[in-house]
């Protein structure tokens, strides 16, 4: 049997997914929907009665329910928390499929999805091309509501606190050397809506390997695939990544050096 606590910033959708339970004829008592803010996951998570924990969410947040957890070794904790995920834009890869998937892995769900692209690396032989194509594609999505007569292909921000950390991590960058090459702004419209943001670095390291959950990307331009791979492995967390290229012997260079539980080639 299952006890589940939606995120407090989405109740209604962890509901609607305990309604649908009910619907599928499950029994009663199997799937249990608790809504609760943190005192209530802190009980949860320290129950005598659980005997496993499933969690999705932030690094700080899991590493409380580790240490919560510290002295019951017969208890099941599964966690995942977060990526800071890079894709590799090969000099020889297909641009008009990489610039549409970076797209698409950079925005989808508005950058609040675990295995979003964070970074990506472009060899500086298809660089021009390739940010060109990219930038267009994510100057010119759709933003807006569920509801809109269009559909469109961001929504909003979880909470104003969600979209106050994307600007300052647009700003942090920008007064790092940063260059914004299409900027994240808020829309004139009620809610916590963004543009898609997309900033220019020099490069990666583990000092500031902070995951923006939100719509930004940064790219980084390498000359070599070699770069490519050490920027890509710039991070702790070691979810996803992705490499863009034709050479199955590139993708399987990247399969044994770069540390991410999945791996996505084109």
């Amino acid at each position: 049997t299952v006890v589940f606590k939606p995120s407090e910033f989405a109740p209604a959708v962890g509901q609607k997914l305990g309604e649908m339970m009910l619907e599928a004829a499950l029994p009663p008592g199997v799937f249990n929907v608790v809504q609760a803010g943190p005192e209530g996951s802190q009980r949860l998570c320290t129950s005598d009665d659980v005997n496993g924990i499933l969690f999705t969410g932030s690094w700080p947040v899991g590493r409380m329910i580790l240490e919560q957890n510290i002295d019951t070794p017969g208890r099941i904790v599964a966690l995942e928390l977060g990526g800071n995920n890079p894709a590799i834009v090969h000099e020889d890869a297909d641009l008009r499929l990489a610039a549409i998937e970076c797209v698409r892995a950079s925005f989808a769900t508005t950058g609040q999805r675990c295995t979003c692209t964070r970074r990506i690396m472009v060899h500086e032989r298809v660089a021009e091309q390739f940010l060109s194509a990219f930038c267009k594609a994510a100057s010119t999505l759709l933003v807006g509501a569920h509801d809109d007569p269009v559909m469109p292909f961001m929504g909003p921000l979880v909470s104003e606190r969600a979209r106050d950390r994307v600007l300052e991590s647009q700003r942090q960058l920008v007064d790092s050397g940063g260059k914004v090459l299409v900027p994240a702004v808020e829309l004139p419209r009620e809610g916590w809506f963004l543009s898609a943001g997309v900033v220019e670095v020099d490069g990666f390291d583990m000092e500031h390997d902070d995951e923006i959950f939100g719509p930004l990307v940064q790219i980084c331009v390498v000359s070599s695939l070699e770069e490519a791979i050490a920027q890509a492995k710039c991070t702790r967390y070691g979810l996803a990544a992705s490499i863009f290229s034709k050479d199955r012997a590139v993708f399987d260079r990247c399969f044994a050096e770069i540390p991410a539980g999945c791996l996505n080639w084109n």
